[in-house]
C-alpha cells in the first residue's frame, strides 16, 4: 500500500485503500502482521479520500465532483453515480426517515 488512504472496519475485515492505485484491501490481522485477503477496485473514479462501507456497498466520493457507489467487496465499474459536487472529500452514510 504506497499511499494510505481512508481505513474502516467492514464488520470482518479492516479494509484500507491505497489513494495511487484507488483500491481498497481487506487485512485478516494476525498478532503484529497483516495479510491482504482481498481487494476491491475502485474503478471510473479519481482519487477517492476517504469512502464509506454500508453492507455490500462501498460509497466512495472523488475530488472531481463525483460520488460513486461500488458493489463490496467486489468493486471494478460502479453500479451507480452522483455528479455535480464542488470537491466532495469525505463520506458517512445514515439512516433517515
Amino acid at each position: 500500500i504506497a499511499h494510505p488512504g481512508g481505513i474502516q472496519f467492514d464488520g470482518k475485515r479492516i479494509a484500507i485503500e491505497d489513494l495511487w492505485s484507488l483500491i481498497v484491501y481487506r487485512l485478516r490481522l494476525s498478532g503484529n502482521s497483516a495479510i491482504i485477503v482481498s481487494s476491491t477496485p475502485l474503478n471510473d473514479a479519481r482519487y477517492v479520500e476517504q469512502y464509506w462501507i454500508r453492507g455490500k456497498t462501498l460509497i466512495g466520493p472523488d475530488l472531481y465532483g463525483n460520488v460513486y457507489f461500488w458493489k463490496y467487496p467486489d468493486g471494478g465499474a460502479p453500479v451507480s453515480s452522483i455528479q455535480g459536487f464542488t470537491e466532495p472529500y469525505g463520506s458517512t452514510v445514515s439512516v433517515g426517515r
